[in-house]
């Protein structure tokens, strides 16, 4: 027999009568029940934070057993209709994984916050060398103020081949966050290759290149935080043991198909990955291997939609940059428009905003910002949602600070108007200073047919007061 709560009353009434007013805050009222024979008690609870449900059905000797809950959801999205959670995870003690050490996997916001009352991040991050000819797009970034009055932030997932460490330093100066995107990748772009790496590899490989941007672009090395695997290509365990063992504390490297249906929070490992059955590129990460403390910020998919012989056809993509246009013939679009482009970006925005404000994946690869037709529609979509209250373009360091202290939009602008302030330093650019492919830097380090780089000359800016290393630096040859 079906239970109903009060709660299950109220909501159904609601949304019936189409109030808005389901409640003034989330909350998950959990009806218990244990079934035998014809004997059938329940207990009702609401917890202070989200709990999932389960139910599971037995017979033994002719009786049957039903022990499990009921799980009714009351938020409140920025439609004004309840956001009711589809999402099911059984393998997270909810009771005791509590923040800020430790957060469960779930769609729905922390502490049984509403999802209109929280801030919509949005998490722009661009993957791939910082030069002198991608530098000048990332600096009109600069200009634009978050509703607290502070800079717009974004993530630097930063690979070594090309990269111009004074200008990293610059982005970092400014209240960006810098994370290691691979010492060879330019050089190892091959999937294979980051397939089958092994664990020492993998450490040269990320934690060297931690090293490289702590040492040559002047960053204290416990700022670096983050790290995302090159082409996205993991291997299982493997990685994410380096990445634990290099003192990382998240991995931003897992594409995610639920973010279509319902897009996920970030979450800690103490429980394991808990999304094996949600791997879009093999191998991904196996359940069963705890990481305590240790963050996976999921990369919700954006969605592509289109029609195709008079249907809807959708099709997924794990980063902004690798999302492909298509016409309604099916054909893919290789010149979009810029209105195009901007719609994409507000179609899926709105997938967000308008339900359960789980942090918005805006993630890029540099080339991508070379083209000025997608250039254009990224800094419109930034101006536009920057005219809302509730909008904050933020650093994934920045949205996991705020999943271990989770405030409403009102009280986050309240603990974050205080902006950073941009202090002089020794490595930086001085006020108002432009820069141009003809720049001229300081501490240049020339290195003459480089054997890992196929007998390539590749030049190394340094902040000013360093000394060159003697060798190009490489995986396992750090000076």
């Amino acid at each position: 027999m079906k239970l109903f709560t009060l709660a299950t009353l109220i909501v159904i009434i609601s949304v019936l009568a189409g109030s808005t007013e389901c409640a003034t805050s989330t909350y998950t009222e959990i009806t218990k029940f244990t079934t035998t024979g014809t004997t059938t008690t329940t207990e009702t609870t609401t917890p202070t934070t989200w709990t999932k449900t389960s139910t599971t059905t037995s017979t033994t000797k002719g009786e049957t057993h039903r022990t499990g809950s009921d799980t009714v959801s009351l938020a409140i999205t920025a439609t004004g209709k309840p956001y009711h959670s589809n999402f099911k995870n059984f393998d997270c003690n909810f009771t005791e994984c509590l923040a800020p050490e430790c957060q469960c996997l779930q769609d729905v916001p922390p502490n049984g916050m509403n999802p209109v009352d929280i801030p919509q991040f949005v998490m722009i991050t661009f993957d791939g060398p910082v030069t002198v000819t991608n530098f000048p797009y990332y600096q009109k970034l600069f200009d634009y103020k978050n509703p607290n009055n502070c800079s717009i932030q974004s993530t630097y997932f930063v690979s070594h081949v090309d990269s111009n460490y004074k200008l990293i330093h610059e982005l970092y100066r400014r209240g960006n966050e810098i994370g290691v995107h691979s010492i060879s990748k330019g050089r190892n772009n091959n999937q294979e290759y980051w397939k089958k790496l092994d664990y020492k590899g993998w450490r040269q490989e990320m934690g060297g290149q931690r090293k490289i941007l702590s040492k040559y672009a002047d960053i204290p090395i416990d700022h670096i935080r983050g790290v995302r695997a090159p082409n996205l290509q993991t291997a299982n365990n493997v990685t994410l043991n380096a990445f634990v063992d290099e003192n990382f504390k998240y991995d931003c490297s897992n594409p995610s198909r639920q973010g279509i249906i319902s897009p996920l929070f970030p979450y800690t490992l103490d429980y394991g990955f808990q999304r094996e059955r949600d791997c879009q590129i093999q191998s991904c990460l196996k359940e069963g291997e705890n990481y305590t403390g240790f963050w996976d910020v999921p990369m919700n998919d954006w969605d592509v939609e289109y029609e195709a012989q008079g249907m809807k056809v959708h099709r997924e993509c794990p980063m902004a940059s690798a999302c492909v246009l298509l016409k309604n013939d099916g054909e893919v679009n290789y010149h979009p428009t810029s209105d195009e482009i901007y719609d994409l970006f507000e179609y899926n925005f709105d997938r967000f905003y308008n339900g359960n404000r789980a942090p918005f994946p805006l993630f890029l690869n540099e080339e991508w910002i070379h083209d000025e037709v997608k250039r254009d529609a990224l800094l419109r979509f930034i101006q536009n949602k920057l005219n809302k209250h509730d909008v904050f373009f933020v650093s994934i360091d920045e949205v996991l600070q705020w999943m271990q202290s989770p405030t409403n939009t009102t009280d986050y602008i309240q603990k974050t108007k205080q902006c950073r302030s941009i202090v002089e330093t020794k490595c930086g650019l001085k006020d108002g200073e432009k820069i141009v492919e003809k720049t001229q830097f300081k501490r240049k380090c020339d290195y003459e047919k480089i054997d890992e780089l196929n007998g390539q000359s590749k030049r190394m800016v340094i902040c000013d007061d360093l000394h060159c290393p003697l060798h190009y630096p490489w995986v396992n040859r750090l000076e």
